[in-house]
């Protein structure tokens, strides 16, 4: 079996030798893990390999922890650690030794028969991260690491990507986790959907250190591609290689948006809203808290969206639940953002009479000159209509005079579709126009309704949207999500 993974034909090579990497563990993809392997040996020939790796079960005491004493068996030979350097690492209480820990490792062990198969001389020292430990502790072993590992040191950090989701929206949250390591992002790792953030923050800050900040995506992998039927939960693989360079940057932003929210639902117990936001973050034990407590005494504004399931929300730049409130400072009703060197206004118009005409000029008038001011790459409209409805035919002659006047425009519609099937998504232009994504929370005596979830990417000049239609029961989104329909899917070509 190990001959056949470690023969497998390459069909590219690296063209220069990386400082590090990032590649998964996740053993379905054997093959794509060996063929890095042998591309990094005709390149590299490092005297040490520092290999980084969550520690997926949360064993131990330390929120950094190596080992002095393990010994990886494989079919050429045992892999012995750097005790060493492990030592020297302990002794700046930068890590603690904790063996048993890495015994069912495998964020470590999937690789040691790579390391030891095409580096057989090669020194090694593995380190294992909590999910907790913080951003200060992830830059202080940065540091340490490279005042400490010699300059030929080759760095891997032991990484899967999205989990626990369809492959559809795995690869929408993988849009943000490379354009996130690609543009040094440090602010943004934490807010990934990924099984290490800290092992991410260590890998590139240490490779900002040693000047390798030219990063590149060789091969992007599911573990849906290895199954015969659609499966529920997936796991993603992105593996990445650090050269010697600068930073080149990687524009682009991804948008999640939700259906109407019932006024009754929006109020948590807290006083706090659904609303906007930068970002989700999971946390980590919510399945075991959960499973203590009655969740109907909770009223939280997710009831069944809970656990494994609330991961879809995370790894998004912006969620939209609620459009947001305008800036303080501005004269127009938007929020502004910038993300990935993108910047994104996102506005809220809404009828104020039935004189619609005058209505369509003044948001006209309001989008232009937020677009000038800001010099906005887009513009996220959210329309209300629900104090003067428009009828459909008044719906398009709109939506589409707005598109014509402001070019690279989301609008989205509270124009109240019958059902999911009959929201529509059409590109218009350079801009799309989602007529409506139906409901997404309702009051609880609505014992069934339907909406969408909007997942859309942006780059310079190019969007890509998607329409997933969801069951509401008793007044709660269910999971899982159903598959987008082909006919809502838009990706416009590239500007020219």
């Amino acid at each position: 079996m190990w001959q056949n993974i470690f023969t497998q034909k390459v069909d590219s090579h690296f063209p220069a030798t990386p400082g590090g990497v990032i590649l998964p563990h996740h053993m379905i993809v054997a093959n794509e893990i060996s063929k890095t392997y042998q591309k990094l040996a005709e390149v590299s020939h490092p005297s040490l390999i520092i290999i980084i790796s969550p520690n997926h079960y949360e064993d131990g005491n330390g929120l950094m922890q190596t080992c002095l004493s393990c010994e990886y068996q494989t079919t050429d030979g045992n892999l012995s650690i750097d005790t060493s350097l492990g030592k020297k690492l302990i002794r700046a209480n930068l890590a603690t030794n904790e063996p048993k820990t890495f015994i069912k490792e495998h964020g470590i062990y999937n690789h040691a028969p790579f390391i030891k198969h095409f580096f057989p001389e090669t020194k090694t020292l593995p380190i294992l991260l909590k999910w907790e430990t913080p951003p200060g502790k992830t830059v202080e072993l940065s540091n340490w690491l490279n005042a400490n590992i010699p300059k030929d040191a080759l760095v891997i950090a032991s990484v899967d990507f999205s989990h626990y989701i369809p492959v559809e929206h795995a690869n929408f949250h993988d849009i943000a986790s490379y354009a996130t390591i690609k543009n040094f992002d440090y602010q943004n790792i934490y807010d990934l959907e990924i099984d290490s953030p800290p092992s991410i923050s260590t890998i590139t800050h240490l490779m900002e250190k040693r000047g390798y900040m030219s990063a590149e995506r060789f091969a992007h992998t599911n573990n849906q591609q290895f199954q015969p039927e659609p499966i529920p939960e997936t796991t993603s693989h992105q593996f990445i290689g650090f050269f010697k360079g600068e930073k080149r940057s990687e524009p682009s932003l991804t948008i999640m948006a939700f259906g109407k929210i019932s006024e009754y639902q929006r109020h948590n117990e807290d006083g706090t809203l659904l609303d906007f936001y930068d970002s989700y973050r999971w946390d980590i034990h919510a399945e075991k808290d959960m499973m203590k407590i009655d969740s109907t005494k909770l009223n939280p504004f997710l009831r069944d969206f809970r656990r494994k399931e609330d991961r879809m929300l995370v790894g998004t730049d912006f969620l939209v639940f609620n459009t947001p409130e305008k800036d303080q400072k501005a004269t127009y009703p938007c929020m502004n953002k910038t993300q990935n060197e993108m910047k994104i206004s996102f506005c809220k118009i809404e009828t104020t009479s039935a004189r619609l005409t005058t209505d369509t000029q003044k948001w006209i008038s309001t989008l232009k000159k937020t677009q000038d001011i800001e010099k906005s790459d887009y513009i996220y409209a959210s329309l209300d209509d629900s104090k003067y409805p428009i009828s459909d035919n008044k719906w398009n002659e709109i939506s589409h005079s707005l598109a014509s006047n402001i070019g690279n425009l989301i609008l989205v519609g509270n124009h109240k579709a019958k059902n999911s099937e009959t929201s529509t998504i059409e590109q218009y232009k350079k801009s799309i126009i989602i007529r409506s994504l139906g409901d997404f929370i309702t009051p609880l005596d609505i014992t069934h309704s339907s909406g969408n979830i909007a997942e859309i990417s942006l780059k310079p000049g190019e969007i890509e949207a998607k329409l997933y239609p969801i069951e509401i029961k008793e007044g709660f989104p269910q999971f899982p999500f159903k598959s987008p329909n082909k006919n809502q899917n838009i990706k416009p070509l590239q500007k020219g």
